[in-house]
């Protein structure tokens, strides 16, 4: 499954691994929505990392009133866990073993780190995105070549990226020319949109 949305993503314009990542927590929050608002398995694993974040607050926030199925049990959950934290006798150490993290965001790294290893162990993946007009962001060029054993490859995926950043750079440039007092040429429209294309390459979207 996660084989054939990398294979999607080299089709976007975009990382191929966020479009994969956010495609598949898309699911996860589909399957959330359907089902898993009022299951005590969900909801346990939901209360062991329940510190949930701005992003996915917002995100579940659009469940409304099915969300008071998840908080009966996740406050019943908390205020036992409250209880025991007030009778320990050193609070500040059961303090520090209370997990902290977002659950969405654990499952959307899990997803992440399920789709690099995907990749890097395909040939047929490498191949296509090679030859694709798809660009890995830094953050997951970074992750691919952490995770990848062959140097050539490696080499290839940076030169990839060196080709679409220098032709990036060359916008920039003509741009800057062209809006020089002394220009008598209009920037184009790829020449304006130049930082968009180099905010893929930065941003983890």
């Amino acid at each position: 499954m996660i084989e054939f949305i990398l294979k999607e993503g080299f089709n976007v314009s975009g990382c191929p691994i966020c479009y994969t990542t956010e495609k598949q927590m898309s699911e996860f929050l589909f399957w959330f929505e359907r089902e898993s608002y009022h299951e005590y398995s969900s909801i346990k694993a939901l209360f062991e990392h329940s510190c949930i974040c701005k992003k996915h607050e917002e995100q579940i926030l659009k469940l409304k009133d099915k969300l008071n199925n998840t908080f009966e049990l996740l406050i019943e959950m908390e205020n036992e866990e409250l209880k025991r934290l007030m009778e320990a006798k050193n609070f500040k150490r059961k303090t520090k073993d209370i997990e902290t993290n977002c659950r969405f965001c654990l499952e959307e790294k899990r997803i992440e780190k399920h789709a690099v290893k995907t990749f890097v162990k395909s040939k047929e993946l490498i191949e296509n995105y090679l030859n694709s007009p798809s660009l890995f962001c830094k953050k997951h060029t970074l992750l691919i070549l952490e995770n990848l054993d062959k140097k050539e490859l490696a080499e290839k995926i940076i030169k990839k990226a060196l080709s679409h950043l220098n032709k990036v750079y060359k916008r920039i440039e003509s741009y800057f020319k062209k809006i020089d007092y002394r220009s008598n040429e209009k920037p184009k429209e790829d020449e304006l949109n130049a930082y968009l294309e180099a905010i893929k390459f930065f941003s983890n979207l």
